[in-house]
């Protein structure tokens, strides 16, 4: 089980990794003496033991570590971190309550019991290191508790991304119906928000309405019996294939049983499902239409107040933004009626009252972006997140939370883009050293040309303020990375190009890119283009390619 490479012998890295993983060992003492115990078994000196050297009766490593480095009292019960990650840091911390991302590795593996499991160390090891980079103590190579216990830090972070993992494993025997993830609540403050998140888990009854809404799910009491409430979801499935003229069965419903929880979900999924339904079988002047109607007879006023009243509803917030971003998407002046009506507001809530549901986060910021679709919209937009919550910090650090969920980071890079046209959240960008962190990481773990494309262009509208940041995480040679690597994707080449002729603007990574021999590369991928060109010469998108190296190369050489 410790072979993971198949080369039927250990080093003293993978003996160390996986003994301390298994066993409650002494690991300072173990990592301290083992080389000079090591030539006892290595006695050929090639530097790797093999089984024999292993588990030999007498002579073994392993008897050996049994003998002299086993804690003899065991606890039966390890701290859990999700539970209370100050008492597990604690616990697992050896070195004046400190710890490094290698014994945070080990102690994860300990304490969710997964020595055995190669599948589930290798992703803890992944979302450890991913995140350490962003989260962890910068130049150091230790956490303090303090650090670790951060609002939105490493420790939520970690939490967030295992439990994401345990619901991509469970999702397929699912009890909903809905092809989405349930949420695990736990306490959160809320800063300057005064309360405190302690909504337990949803409880998922056996029977389901003909909706596939589960029952359990916990709602607020509007006075009405289990069987008028079935009738009304019933009646609110039926509604959106009547069409437009049936938008009054749903809100009126949803305003005048503002306290139902339940119909308060049927009532945004209807609304977005009217809308779909519209599009695909009358066209987008239609749905165009439709979503006016909508917001005339009150729907968007509807799903905010929805979102407002049960905010720590998750199924309510992850339809709420759902619905928001169908009813702005197909008809963009709904956007300013939402904006004013507290969308920005809830949307936000939304995120800060669910910090482990990666899917709402994921649907808020597609929502942002919708909303922020205009210049004049994107300011207002931005601005109103640069409030007392500090949105854009929220934002990125989410992001940083969830770096293997791609779509989540898609709609999130998309979203900050396009709020960062406002000068507020320019400043607040200045205030989030991470955020530069965040983004290269992204592009240096995900090879997806659509999310690249967006990087790209996120780090374009922020170097005017995290020059300096960017050149520390990293960010020239990943975006000349993506420049030689996306040959037929134009969008992501051609927004790469636009973020290289950019950075050779400005002194501090003109120079990190020179260091890169960034002239030497741009030429190598200017020759592949002509290549192409030569078979597309009447392709406008490769000429505006070429003209954007010929820039690039020009500002690099002045």
């Amino acid at each position: 089980w410790a072979d993971f490479d198949g080369r039927k012998q250990l080093s003293q890295e993978e003996i160390v990794d996986v003994l301390c993983a298994q066993f409650p060992i002494d690991h300072a003492r173990l990592e301290k003496e083992l080389p000079s115990l090591w030539p006892k078994w290595d006695v050929s000196g090639t530097g790797f033991l093999t089984s024999s050297d292993l588990k030999h009766d007498q002579l073994g490593l392993l008897n050996y570590i049994r003998r002299e480095f086993l804690r003899k009292e065991v606890p039966e019960n390890l701290p859990d971190i999700a539970d209370n990650k100050r008492v597990w840091f604690l616990y697992f911390s050896r070195h004046n309550n400190t710890m490094q991302e290698e014994e945070i590795v080990r102690a994860l593996i300990k304490s969710y019991g997964t020595a055995h499991d190669r599948e589930w160390q290798e992703r803890i090891r992944e979302v450890v290191s991913a995140i350490w980079v962003v989260l962890g103590p910068g130049e150091g190579n230790q956490i303090d508790l303090d650090t670790f216990l951060k609002p939105d830090g490493l420790g939520e972070a970690i939490v967030a991304s295992v439990q994401e993992f345990e619901k991509e494993q469970s999702a397929s025997s699912a009890a909903l119906s809905l092809t989405l993830p349930t949420d695990d609540e736990v306490p959160l403050a809320l800063g300057s928000l005064g309360r405190e998140m302690s909504l337990p888990p949803p409880v998922l009854l056996a029977r389901e309405t003909s909706m596939g809404l589960p029952l359990g799910l916990p709602r607020s009491t509007s006075g009405l019996n289990r069987e008028t409430v079935e009738e009304m979801l019933v009646a609110l499935q039926a509604a959106p294939q009547k069409g437009p003229e049936a938008i009054s069965e749903i809100v009126g419903p949803m305003r005048d049983e503002a306290g139902e929880t339940q119909i308060q979900v049927a009532g945004c999924r209807a609304l977005r499902e009217l809308m779909q339904k519209t599009k695909a079988e009358s066209g987008a002047a239609e749905a165009l239409t439709c979503g006016e109607k909508v917001a005339a007879a009150g729907g968007l006023a509807a799903v905010v107040e929805a979102m407002k009243m049960h905010e720590r509803h998750w199924l309510v917030q992850q339809e709420g933004c759902w619905a928001l971003t169908t009813l702005v998407g197909m008809r963009p002046d709904n956007a300013k009626a939402a904006i004013d009506g507290g969308a920005v507001a809830a949307v936000l809530a939304a995120v800060l009252n669910h910090p482990t549901n990666a899917m709402i986060a994921t649907k808020a910021f597609e929502t942002l972006a919708a909303l922020a679709a205009s210049d004049e919209n994107a300011v207002k937009v931005g601005d109103l997140l640069c409030g007392a919550e500090n949105g854009v910090h929220v934002m990125v650090r989410r992001m940083a939370a969830n770096v293997f969920n791609e779509r989540l980071l898609l709609q999130g890079a998309r979203a900050l883009s396009q709020i960062s046209k406002s000068a507020k959240v320019m400043e607040q960008v200045k205030t989030a050293p991470e955020a530069a962190k965040t983004v290269v990481v992204v592009m240096n773990d995900h090879w997806e040309p659509e999310l690249h494309n967006v990087c790209s262009l996120l780090l374009v509208r922020w170097l005017p303020v995290l020059a300096d940041e960017m050149k520390a995480a990293g960010a020239p040679r990943a975006v000349l990375e993506a420049m030689q690597m996306w040959v037929s994707e134009l969008e992501a080449r051609k927004a790469a190009l636009e973020c290289v002729k950019a950075m050779a603007s400005q002194p501090t990574l003109k120079a990190a890119l020179i260091a890169l021999k960034a002239e030497a590369k741009l030429e190598e991928t200017q020759a592949q283009l002509k290549d192409v060109l030569s078979l597309l010469a009447s392709d406008p998108a490769y000429a505006l390619l070429e003209t954007l190296m010929e820039e690039s190369l020009a500002a690099l050489r002045s």
